[in-house]
């Protein structure tokens, strides 16, 4: 399965509207692998009928399994461990805020600020 589920499915829709695709639900079992390819291929047929129903279904079936989405909250309970090195702080902090879609600039700054 792939790690991100929301980040699969990004890619995808980027990959098709550069290659001015539209009917993407006939493309998408391409780019499943393990299992994800597998929940795919056991759907019922005809139970499906466009993308956006598609994805819903692949989102809700494997959301549960994927992290769940921060706020800015969770970003000042990070900390930069004692020996930890600034760089490796603000990489993991980094990865933590790109996890944050509703948070601004200037909250995470904070957060990171805190976390020194």
């Amino acid at each position: 399965m792939e790690k991100d589920i929301l980040t699969h499915i990004h890619s995808f829709q980027s990959v098709l509207g550069c290659k001015g695709l539209t009917d993407e639900g006939m493309c998408l079992p391409s780019t499943l692998s393990g299992a994800a390819l597998n929940w795919f291929y056991r759907l019922n047929p005809r139970t499906i009928n466009t993308f956006d129903n598609l994805k819903q279904a692949f989102l809700d079936h494997f959301m549960i399994q994927t992290d769940r989405f921060y706020s800015a909250d969770d970003l000042y309970m990070l900390r930069q461990g004692e020996d930890e090195p600034l760089r490796e702080y603000a990489a993991r902090f980094s990865h933590e805020y790109s996890r944050c879609p509703d948070t601004d600039d200037r909250a995470a700054f904070g957060a990171f600020k805190s976390g020194l």
